[in-house]
């Protein structure tokens, strides 16, 4: 049978035919047009914020040329104040007119200048004759504003725009009170802008089609409309809005006014710019015309297309659903099939008072197989395990892959544990027999984890996860067993779970660092080398010990992982120590998991060549358990020029004949019999033992666990060749690394001790 035969499987939606074609069609034509929707709105918004930044650029050209103009103008008025004072202008009049006939002919934008006493009568005015007699400016109101304002300020005063009928121009007349020595008012200079003048750097604004350009005044009347319009001048100048703000009525857009405005610091007027709605509709139906003729293109050609999809969509859905849902490896289900099928079962039987059993199902020593046979022969066993466990299955029992070398069975309806326990031996037994893979007799047996609903969890995310803890007890406690699950275990297993699952992406989260410990030289404890080591400061579990995190490495087989990032950071780190120190010897720890890999040595002679790290500057620590299995790579590792070194020597099934045989160069002795060698002479002893040994057969030794005087002492005085421990250096980074070594060279003296 197969695993979604079964009576109570998952159901997944399965459209068919016509009607589904039908709904997918007409789906996607709602989709373009909601897509078209969302892109006419999107389109929309974009015309109308490049029409805002247009009129931005020109709202601060213009509030800048006006400025400019009326700060011109100004400072005109106060040159020609003064020269029309110089020559008593006040009392004779006509001798003025020659120095305002000479500065109008400056600048032509002026329509011309007028000289008034402070009461508002004017004396002299540009172009009236001499004879001709002159109204004072406080005769008419809105010129009697204008100058009690200029009056009582000391910049120039704008006034209303108006209309000379004399000149037949419209005027923005300007005013600026001129000032004795003591500050006293003694003439008023009033002048007029010809707004039309060609000179009027406003008028060479580029405006384009449907824009206007304003001047407001702060009382409310326009004093400047751009572009001008002979016809609505009147119109425009001739009576106050009801706020410098108010909106033309004729700038709103359904979806906000297309209008700007920004406010004069120096003057109080405000710069208005607007569009005509016309001219946004008409740049808007541009920019759309072309998506609109694609959408119809676009329905027009899935019509056409949706005969053609009838006929392939039935095979295409078919294979879609299956690859959703399966393994693409053994085409069991996945784990979102999985657990969708635990909720229902669980889900019955909570209505029937049954249990349900979810067991995990690991390969045991299936990465050996894999490394060793390859990964072709590796999927087959995956393939005929799958096919195997299906066979111990009931009618309504479910199995799929989790992944890697792990599979998921579900049994539904079951009376009590006892039927579970059952089961899961009978899953060993079929582990029991060799599976056949392509002329190769392969054993391999299982590990399983049970968990029971209802007993162990009431959902899928508890069965799995206490499931996959039972397994973690059934690993750890030999292989080849099955063990259900038991709240008592849950901590301390849940412990190691957790920092396997954290292992597992701390490479990709950046949580693993290597750090260096230095090795000095054993008379004048010059730092010689270092080991490289490797930390994790988990984002989730804090700052992990490697006591706790190896361990589960070298047992999932993440070590290699591992091993290999160790080594890359290493000889790379050593490209900036050799800078400093040339003959600096790194040393790096080799799992036994890594030396079982073919593909070790060439790998690693590979990145050794490249790193362009000469290979006598790399010692490999390997552990004595893995000389008795590893000589013929020691010999090649030698050949190729690198360093051998017994890590924790004695601790282990130490043997002399190995010594003998094996091209290993160091000694390295461990920290146990250190750490108490001042009053255990059993460990003085040892120590003595290995160093004899070690200098007949001219092998280097190393000391690690350094702490005190006496320690150091002794091994001194045997001709201990190095020593490593807090004593002499802790791990560091290697940015401390570096500085350490940079600042010894620069005083060039051996490194002393540091203080502790």
């Amino acid at each position: 049978m197969t695993p979604l035969s079964s009576h109570n499987a998952p159901t997944l939606p399965h459209h068919r035919g016509g009607s589904y074609l039908r709904v997918v069609y007409l789906s996607t034509v709602v989709l373009m047009a909601v897509a078209l929707v969302l892109f006419a709105t999107h389109t929309w918004r974009e015309t109308r914020n490049s029409f805002f930044v247009e009129l931005d650029y020109v709202n601060r050209l213009l509030l800048q040329t006006t400025v400019s103009t009326l700060e011109h103008q100004a400072s005109m008025l106060r040159v020609l104040g003064q020269r029309l004072l110089e020559v008593d202008a006040l009392n004779h009049p006509e001798r003025g007119r020659a120095v305002v006939d000479e500065l109008l002919a400056i600048d032509s934008g002026m329509a011309g200048f007028g000289l008034s006493r402070p009461d508002g009568q004017l004396v002299l005015v540009s172009g009236v004759p001499a004879h001709r007699r002159l109204p004072s400016l406080m005769d008419r109101e809105p010129s009697r504003i204008g100058v009690e304002a200029a009056i009582a300020s000391n910049t120039m005063v704008v006034g209303r725009t108006y209309y000379l009928p004399l000149l037949d121009r419209w005027l923005i007349p300007v005013r600026l009170a001129v000032r004795g020595g003591n500050g006293e008012v003694v003439a008023l200079m009033t002048a007029g802008i010809d707004i039309d003048a060609a000179s009027a750097m406003w008028n060479a604004i580029e405006i384009r089609p449907g824009m206007q350009l304003s001047l407001v005044r702060d009382d409310g009347f326009t004093q400047l409309v751009l572009p001008s319009d002979p016809d609505r001048r009147a119109v425009h100048y001739g009576s106050a809005s009801d706020a410098p703000s108010a909106m033309p009525p004729e700038t709103a857009t359904p979806m906000g006014a297309i209008i700007r405005m920004e406010r004069m610091s120096a003057y109080p007027l405000t710069v208005v710019s607007s569009y005509d709605p016309a001219a946004f509709y008409a740049r808007y139906a541009t920019r759309m015309t072309m998506p609109l003729l694609l959408f119809a293109m676009a329905v027009i050609v899935g019509a056409l297309a949706y005969r053609y999809m009838r006929r392939s969509q039935q095979a295409f859905e078919d294979d879609l659903i299956h690859h959703a849902s399966h393994d693409a490896l053994t085409s069991l289900p996945n784990r979102m099939w999985l657990e969708n099928r635990i909720q229902q079962d669980v889900a019955r039987a909570q209505r029937s008072g049954r249990h349900v059993a979810v067991m995990y199902v690991d390969l045991d020593q299936f990465k050996r197989v894999n490394d060793t046979l390859g990964h072709k022969l590796g999927d087959c066993l995956l393939r005929a395990c799958g096919q195997r466990l299906q066979k111990s299955l009931r009618k309504g029992d479910a199995i799929g892959r989790m992944g890697g070398d792990e599979f998921l069975l579900i049994f539904p309806d079951l009376s009590d544990g006892g039927n579970a326990r059952v089961l899961a031996a009978r899953i060993l037994e079929e582990f029991d027999r060799p599976f056949d893979i392509e002329g190769h007799e392969l054993f391999s047996n299982a590990s399983i984890g049970v968990a029971l609903f209802p007993d162990d969890g009431r959902d899928a995310d508890t069965l799995l996860k206490n499931a996959d803890t039972a397994l973690f007890l059934a690993k750890d406690e030999g292989r080849n067993s099955f063990r259900f699950f038991e709240p008592r275990l849950n901590k301390s297993t849940s412990r190691k779970i957790e920092v396997e699952h954290a292992l597992r992406s701390a490479l990709a989260r950046n949580e693993l660092r290597v750090v260096y410990q230095p090795k000095a030289e054993a008379g004048s404890l010059r730092w010689e080398g270092a080991e490289a080591l490797l930390r994790w400061n988990s984002e989730k579990l804090g700052e992990v010990s490697p006591l706790e995190f190896i361990p589960v490495a070298e047992e999932t087989g993440m070590i290699e992982t591992l091993g290999w990032f160790v080594l890359h950071t290493a000889l790379h780190d050593l490209h900036w120590i050799r800078a400093i120190v040339n003959d600096f010897e790194m040393s790096i720890n080799v799992s036994l998991r890594q030396f079982r890999n073919p593909d070790f040595i060439p790998r690693l002679l590979e990145r050794l060549k490249a790193s362009g790290v000469p290979p006598g500057m790399i010692e490999l620590e390997v552990t004595e358990s893995i000389m008795a299995e590893s000589s013929a790579q020691f010999e090649v590792l030698r050949g190729a020029g690198l360093r051998l070194a017994i890590d924790d020597f004695g601790t282990g099934f130490s043997s002399l004949s190995y010594l003998k045989r094996l091209p290993v160069t160091t000694l390295k002795i461990d920290r146990e019999f250190v750490r108490d060698l001042e009053i255990d002479s059993a460990d003085k002893a040892l120590i003595t033992a290995i160093i004899a040994v070690a200098r007949e057969l001219e092998l280097a030794t190393v000391a690690e666990g350094i702490e005190n005087d006496g320690q150091l002492q002794f091994l001194q005085a045997q001709g201990c060749d190095q020593l490593q421990g807090y004593m002499l250096g802790r791990p560091m980074a290697i940015r401390d690394l570096l500085q350490q070594l940079e600042s010894r060279m620069v005083r060039n003296i051996a490194l002393p001790r540091p203080l502790h």
